[in-house]
């Protein structure tokens, strides 16, 4: 059961409440993962053996992350619903799958390699949903309204992968920074518009990532779709907030 999957607003009131349990949500994560790199010995650009070099390290970070939820007391999935934003948003992730799927045909020269990249994009994506969608949107949610509560919580997802310039040029970290802020936007609208099934955007981002990283390791790998996947990505990303600002201004979840 995710942490306050059954949580009582009665019994249990969140322990911080806005802006300081946000901060320290997405505080206490980026500083996490400067620490999780400082195991790496391969470059950003080598994905997949980052995370075999990692793994360990990266487990721990996310068991104290559901830990900091646990006692944040907030409640942090909310639905077991789709919606039709859940919906729609599964289509660029199946395109990713598609890729990988044709990636695939060619092999793998490292099946074990594979095995580990499933296992890390599965803990990358508890960990980063847990504390950003979960943890920081919740929070911030208390003191604005959701729209805004997804735009900030989006920029603080952005700003958490700041620390990958330990491992890869300022250039190409501060690009890294602006488009996972838009997919923030992607998996913050998809979270909110299903009512809040954490759940639904843990999957999302486990298998974008996956696809995405195991792709580049097959024998020959293939674009295929991940360039329109990408696209249909940030245009929902949009589109959610179009629509969020405009039917949900001024709503914000108080539980």
């Amino acid at each position: 059961m995710l942490p306050g999957m059954a949580a009582d607003p009665v019994n249990r009131a969140p322990r911080l409440s806005g802006w300081p349990m946000a901060i320290l949500a997405a505080a206490f994560y980026t500083l996490g993962m400067a620490l999780v790199w400082q195991f790496a010995e391969h470059d950003y650009n080598e994905t997949a053996q980052l995370l075999r070099d990692v793994i360990l390290a990266l487990a721990v970070l996310v068991l104290l992350t559901l830990g900091l939820a646990w006692w944040s007391r907030l409640t942090i999935h909310r639905s077991n619903r789709f919606g039709w934003f859940g919906l729609v948003a599964l289509i660029p992730v199946l395109l990713m799958l598609v890729t990988f799927g044709s990636s695939a045909t060619s092999g793998f020269e490292d099946q074990g390699l594979i095995v580990v990249v499933l296992i890390g994009t599965a803990l990358v994506g508890i960990g980063e949903e847990t504390a950003f969608r979960g943890i920081v949107l919740n929070s911030l949610a208390r003191t604005m309204s959701l729209p805004w509560a997804v735009v900030v919580s989006s920029v603080l997802f952005g700003l958490m992968h700041a620390p990958n310039v330990l491992l890869q040029p300022v250039g190409d970290t501060v690009s890294q920074v602006i488009v996972t802020s838009l997919i923030g936007l992607f998996l913050g609208w998809t979270y909110v518009l299903s009512g809040g099934n954490l759940a639904l955007v843990v999957v999302i981002h486990w298998l974008w990532d996956f696809a995405l990283i195991a792709s580049a390791e097959a024998v020959t790998p293939q674009a295929g779709f991940a360039g329109l996947a990408t696209v249909a990505v940030l245009v929902l990303a949009m589109v959610g907030t179009a629509f969020g600002f405009h039917k949900l201004p001024g709503k914000g979840w108080q539980s």
